[in-house]
Order: C-alpha cells, then sequence, then structure tokens
C-alpha cells in the first residue's frame, strides 16, 4: 500500500481543526463534574490560547506556527440560565463574545479570531485578568474572573518522532498500527496536562479516533479496521496545560494553553471509494452513485459542497496509478 499525502492551505486546515481542538483543551483537566452542582448555575468557564503548527517531514516542524487563536467556553446547567455571555480585559478593549452553541445545550463557546504571530494574538488577548459575565436569564446578571499567564504554554511543540511521519504513507488500516511522539514537561502553573491524538474524517464526522496521554507517553496506537482506506482524514496532536480554580461559587475556572500539530493525510489510495483494495470500474460506478445522491462520502475534496469539481478530483484520483 503506498500514500498520496494531501496538501491543504494552512488557514483552510486551521478552520477545520479548529473546532475539532477546542473540545480537546476544554477536556485538559476541566470537564464539567455537574453531579455536584444545583441548578441554576454556572458550572464551568473557560479561556486559552493555542498555536498551530503543521508537519510535513519525520521529525521536524516549521520554525514558526502558521497561526494562532484564543477560544473561551461558559458552560450552564440549563438553556434558560443565561442568554449572552463575554469576557473582558481588565485593561480596556473589546470584549470577548462568546456564542450559544445551540442544538439544547446549554453553554457559549467563542473563538478570537487567526493571528499570524504570537505577538498579534497577544495585543488582542493580554496576559492578565479577565472577567467573565453571564446575563439575560434566570441567573440574572453575574460576573467573576479568570487570570491568564502565557507561563502555561507547554515548553515544546507536538510532533511525530522517528519515522512515524513517513511511515504512515504505508499505514494499512487492517492491522494495529504503532507510533511515536514526543513529550513535554507540565508547566509549574498547570493543575491539569495533556497530550490529544484526534483523527477526523474531512467530510466532518466526528473523530475518528481519539486518545488522551499523560504528557510523559511517546507511543501511540491506531487499532486495526479503525480507519477506512480511500478516505482523506486530519491529524491532530495537541499538547495542553490547563489551571483550574473555582469560580461563580462552585464553577470550574479554567485557563489554558498549549499547542497543536496537523496535516492532512489519506489512507490507501483515494480511488479505492467502495474500500475493496482495488481501484476499478466499481469504485467510479459507486462513486457516481454516491455523488447523484449527494452522500457525504462523495464530498471527495472536503469541501462541504457537492458540486462538478468533487467530481473532477475523483477522476484526477481515479486516473492516477496507486499500488493498494
Amino acid at each position: 500500500m503506498t500514500f498520496r499525502a494531501a496538501s491543504i492551505a494552512p488557514n483552510d486546515l486551521m478552520k477545520e481543526a479548529t473546532m475539532k481542538l477546542i473540545p480537546s483543551l476544554l477536556a485538559a483537566g476541566c470537564l464539567v463534574a455537574t453531579a455536584s452542582m444545583s441548578l441554576g448555575q454556572v458550572t464551568l468557564y473557560s479561556m486559552g490560547k493555542v498555536g498551530f503548527w503543521t508537519q510535513a517531514a519525520d521529525n521536524v516542524l516549521p520554525p514558526a506556527a502558521y497561526t494562532w487563536g484564543a477560544y473561551g467556553a461558559v458552560y450552564v446547567t440549563a438553556l434558560t440560565d443565561a442568554t449572552t455571555a463575554s469576557a473582558q480585559f481588565s485593561g480596556g478593549g473589546n470584549p470577548f463574545l462568546f456564542q450559544p452553541v445551540g442544538s439544547g445545550f446549554p453553554y457559549f463557546t467563542g473563538f478570537g479570531g487567526y493571528f499570524d504571530t504570537q505577538g498579534l494574538l497577544d495585543a488582542a488577548f493580554p496576559q492578565g485578568s479577565y472577567t467573565f459575565t453571564v446575563s439575560g436569564g434566570t441567573l440574572g446578571t453575574q460576573s467573576d474572573s479568570l487570570t491568564f499567564s502565557n507561563a502555561l504554554y507547554p515548553p515544546a511543540q507536538p510532533r511525530l518522532t522517528g519515522n512515524t511521519f513517513s511511515h504512515m504513507a504505508e499505514l494499512d488500516p487492517r492491522v494495529d498500527f504503532v507510533g511515536t511522539i514526543n513529550s513535554f514537561v507540565p508547566s509549574p502553573l498547570a493543575t491539569e496536562s495533556v497530550t490529544s491524538i484526534g483523527i477526523y474524517r474531512r467530510s466532518g464526522q466526528g473523530p475518528s479516533f481519539y486518545a488522551q496521554l499523560s504528557p510523559s507517553t511517546t507511543t501511540f496506537t491506531i487499532p486495526a479496521d479503525t480507519l477506512r482506506t480511500g478516505r482523506p482524514y486530519i491529524f491532530v496532536l495537541s499538547f495542553t496545560s490547563t489551571r483550574v480554580t473555582r469560580g461563580f461559587g462552585n464553577a470550574q475556572a479554567a485557563v489554558g494553553a498549549g499547542y497543536t500539530t496537523q496535516f492532512v493525510f489519506d489512507v490507501g489510495c483515494p480511488a479505492d471509494f467502495n474500500q475493496d483494495f482495488q481501484v476499478d470500474f466499481f469504485d467510479y460506478l459507486d462513486f457516481v452513485v454516491a455523488f447523484d445522491a449527494q452522500d457525504p462520502e462523495a464530498d471527495f475534496n472536503g469541501d462541504a459542497q457537492f458540486d462538478f469539481f468533487d467530481y473532477l478530483d475523483f477522476v484526477f484520483a481515479y486516473d492516477r496509478p496507486c499500488d493498494l
């Protein structure tokens, strides 16, 4: 089997990975423990910063992140508790506004935009104290604070080590795949630190593979039959350190900082649409049927649209030699 590395513009990759990554960052020691919470209160509020790298070769990363961002969230116990949530830096500036997630989930999230450098991110979201406010619901207007420090950042950026990156070019989804990563030493300020690995379908479904590991862990295993041949995936490796305290009474108050490294890859031959480890006319026929039905599997280029470019990209892959 061979591997055809797929390329994607960094900003597009950032947009795809951002909302997949934020839950992993929030999970580093600040998952809401609702069992101890009474109805009608804030259960968690958090913010943090993250730098994004992309890996393109064995055991090496570019000298700088390709983009940076800030994230935040406020959880309440019921949809009627609040209608708005925001964070305001003590030194002034525009408030960080959070949006309701919707679909019946009682929490608000926000992403503060994309920044070319850490310096630009820090100018927009400086170190220091932020006041979080919820209002508009049965809780009335309530506020409490968090303090962010850049000292929370891990001392290293995550990467695949040894020849793991190039060995993914030979990944056979029918057998276990074992890879290696670097480790990191958590910040002394952190109460929780985690290494997380997520592998996501570019067509938008939830993670095909997800693992949370200790910061000292240097190996991971993708079990056999986890991934599907002929499909593109996003690999996301993150280091995160979080400091968890208390606020709003008994709510978890979490500040975090992390780095993530990601890349897009194909398992097997992209044109093996029916996943029988052969590329033949049956793959073409099955793709056309799926395309006509607007099956998510037929979004071949992963842009969340069904159009002629999906067909053209499939035909290009179908005509391109690929060993299985």
